[in-house]
């Protein structure tokens, strides 16, 4: 045979060197995609939310916060799908917070809307004159949030609501407090 055929036809070590290179920065990258891809799906949605139903509210362990909301609108008080739409990001920014964290705060849901989906929660909507003052509050029957209210937030600690946040600026600033957002 001939020298010059045989010789190039070894494979030399630059060649190999830069092959092994090559595949190694391919499987980093499709390493790297797949991450990526696994960590949007930790992502949560307001739908990620466990709602509770009634006297559930105060049976939940430690500190937690329920977030007392209508997701379809009450009759006459449309403004509050307004306020709750400003808040769904805060929420939801959270939601994923306390998902990665298992330290935080959880956060359920307490929706109030009337019909079958309202978890026997319309109960606590009151109307007229009368303000919310949930404060201390320790059993359903005497949990009652006015509708203009709506939504809000309650911390509650032991079965007692400690305290409650009307505003959408009070919310998010609860929240964010909570997340180490200043």
């Amino acid at each position: 045979m001939n020298r010059g055929t045989v010789a190039k036809n070894k494979l030399s070590y630059k060649v190999i060197g830069f092959w092994s290179v090559i595949a190694l920065l391919t499987l980093l990258f499709i390493g790297f995609v797949i991450a990526k891809f696994i960590e949007t799906r930790n992502i949560q949605t307001m739908e990620d939310m466990s709602n509770l139903r009634e006297q559930q509210i105060f049976e939940q362990q430690g500190t937690y916060y329920v977030y007392v909301y209508s997701k379809f609108g009450i009759e006459g008080h449309e403004q509050i799908l307004d306020k709750a739409a400003e808040l769904e990001e805060t929420i939801v920014n959270y939601l994923t917070y306390a998902k990665r964290n298992k330290e935080a705060s959880k956060l359920y849901g307490m929706i109030v809307d009337s019909g079958s989906d309202n978890y026997g929660n319309y109960g606590a909507l009151v109307f007229g004159t009368q303000s919310t003052n949930v404060r201390n509050v320790t059993s359903f029957s005497n949990f009652k949030v006015h509708v203009d209210d709506l939504p809000m937030l309650v911390k509650i600690s032991n079965g007692r609501v400690t305290d409650q946040y009307l505003t959408e600026s009070a919310i998010k600033e609860e929240l964010q407090k909570a997340m180490g957002i200043e």
